[in-house]
């Protein structure tokens, strides 16, 4: 089993753009660092697909990013996001969420103590603006 395998943390949006940021920011600052971040926008109508292009511009080679040319559905924009993921794990991380900056270091812990492990499932904490 590999010692620090990638990570895809996957954000799917639309008209989410005034929470973005944090969930972005939220990703970037993960104590586990062998992270890709793969974000699809389902053709939002706000600012959204202008902070994913920043966002991509900033940290090349980091992200990898999606536009669809209209509203598909959640679903189809979540396989946006699971179709070029490069990642042994995945992280699925809605616009609208935010991670603890342990998450992924303390599931990975998790994963590789018990590797027959299929999926780490865990508390959620519930924010209001």
């Amino acid at each position: 089993m590999q010692e620090n395998p990638l990570v895809s943390i996957l954000i799917f949006n639309y008209n989410y753009g005034k929470y973005l940021r944090e969930c972005i920011e939220s990703a970037l600052a993960q104590t586990y660092k062998n992270v890709e971040i793969i974000m699809s926008d389902n053709s939002s109508v706000d600012d959204s697909w202008d902070i994913f292009v920043e966002y991509e511009k900033q940290y090349q080679g980091k992200f990898f990013i999606a536009r669809n040319r209209k509203n598909f559905g959640t679903d189809h924009n979540f396989a946006t996001c699971w179709a070029v993921r490069k990642g042994t794990y995945h992280v699925v991380l809605g616009s609208d969420d935010v991670l603890e900056p342990t998450f992924i270091e303390r599931t990975m812990d998790v994963m590789m103590s018990y590797p027959n492990l299929g999926y780490v499932m865990c508390h959620r904490s519930i924010i209001n603006e």
